[in-house]
Order: C-alpha cells, then sequence, then structure tokens
C-alpha cells in the first residue's frame, strides 16, 4: 500500500484512493506481513455466545465477497491517532459446519451440521484508536482501542441438519429464522460484531508489528 503524507491537507483522500487500490492485492494474502488468503478468508473455528441463551461453534469458516469490497470512506486524525474506515460489499457469505444450542424467537434451536449466512450489502464501520511504542530502533504502533459497527439490507440463514436430521422442523426453523430476520439478527450482530472485530484486529496488530509507522504515513 502506497504511503500518504502527514501534511497532506487531502490526506483522507490519499488514503481512500490508496485503500481501494491496495485492496485487491491484500485479499490475495502476504505471508510476509502475515495477512491471510482472503479469496476466501478461512477461520479454522469461531464460537459465537450472547448471553445463556445463545452458543454457536462454528468450524471450518470459509468467508467470500471480501475480494469484492470497497472503502467508501476514511477520517485519519494523527494528532490524537484515530482512525476511522467505512468499508461496503455487495455479499459477504460465510460457509461452515455449525455447532448451535441456541433459543431464538423463543424458539429453541440445536443441531450441527452445514451451514450458510449471506449477508446482503454490508457497511461495516471500524474505529481505531492507537499509540507508538519503539521496537527494534524504530516507532511501532499498537491498538489502544477500537469498535465496529455494521448494518444490513438483509440476510439469508441455511441451517442444515438442525435437530439430528428432522427434515420438517429444519425447513420450518430455516422458514422461520429467514422470514423473521430483523429479529434474529439483531440478536446475532453484537457477538458477530465482536467476532468480525477480532479478525480485523489480528490482522493490523500483525502490520503495525511488520511495520514502522513512519513507513505508513510520511513525515516530511
Amino acid at each position: 500500500m502506497k504511503a500518504c503524507r502527514a501534511r497532506d491537507p487531502d490526506l483522507n483522500k490519499c488514503a481512500l484512493k490508496n485503500g481501494n487500490e491496495a485492496i485487491r492485492y491484500i485479499v490475495k494474502g502476504d505471508r510476509k506481513y502475515r495477512i491471510p488468503r482472503m479469496i476466501p478468508l478461512e477461520i479454522p473455528s469461531v464460537t459465537v455466545k450472547g448471553g445463556k441463551n445463545l452458543n454457536v461453534k462454528m468450524d471450518n469458516l470459509k468467508i467470500y465477497g471480501l475480494d469484492k469490497a470497497k472503502l467508501i470512506d476514511i477520517n485519519i486524525d494523527l494528532p490524537r491517532k484515530i482512525f476511522k474506515i467505512v468499508l461496503s460489499a455487495e455479499t459477504i457469505t460465510v460457509i461452515g459446519d455449525y455447532d448451535i444450542d441456541a433459543k431464538v424467537l423463543i424458539l429453541p434451536i440445536k443441531g450441527r451440521g452445514p451451514s450458510n449466512i449471506t449477508l446482503y450489502n454490508p457497511v461495516i464501520t471500524y474505529t481505531q484508536e492507537f499509540e507508538l511504542e519503539m521496537r527494534r530502533g524504530d516507532y511501532h504502533g499498537y491498538i489502544k482501542n477500537s469498535e465496529l459497527h455494521y448494518e444490513i439490507d438483509r440476510v439469508f440463514y441455511y441451517f442444515g441438519n438442525l435437530f439430528d436430521g428432522n427434515e420438517q422442523l429444519g425447513i420450518e426453523t430455516n422458514r422461520l429464522l429467514n422470514e423473521n430476520w430483523p429479529i434474529v439478527h439483531n440478536d446475532l450482530s453484537r457477538p458477530v460484531g465482536e467476532t468480525i472485530l477480532e479478525v480485523i484486529n489480528s490482522i493490523i496488530e500483525n502490520v503495525y508489528d511488520l511495520i514502522p509507522y513512519q513507513s505508513m504515513i510520511l513525515f516530511d
């Protein structure tokens, strides 16, 4: 990714342009910078918990659609060491093996099997406050605080083999989940958002560790 100059009056525009140009390379992965391949992004295991009524474990996850993502806004405040990025995509599809024990829409849901969760027109807003520390003779960043919010137009759920393969119950449960997706999404959005935040922060921390701050923002 090309670096922008700190004194550039159009720093945000520079970062937006360079960021979008870099996405097509970043999604291919880079072992040197510990960036995983994202076509698709593969995650061995994720556990999503939301109180006593939600416990979902997802294994062998493959996330499709990140290569079509686009940065639509960047705001960088260097004196305060804060930046915000807004990212959009047409669809993001998560495929994997699930193990669920939850109560959704007041209905108990249990099962394990294949799953598909597809987000339509997601818009993700990521905000980070960072600090600097000396490492190996250069200043490197580290994450002090971060948060993530996302909005969607629609979501599609499919969970196969629910209730030990009871086909009728499985069909009916998937129908109810999709007909009432705003309510279901409201229950899942916080733990899912926290999981996405962990993935993003892990990638950024790797980049911070390897690339000095002065190489990411040019001060001259």
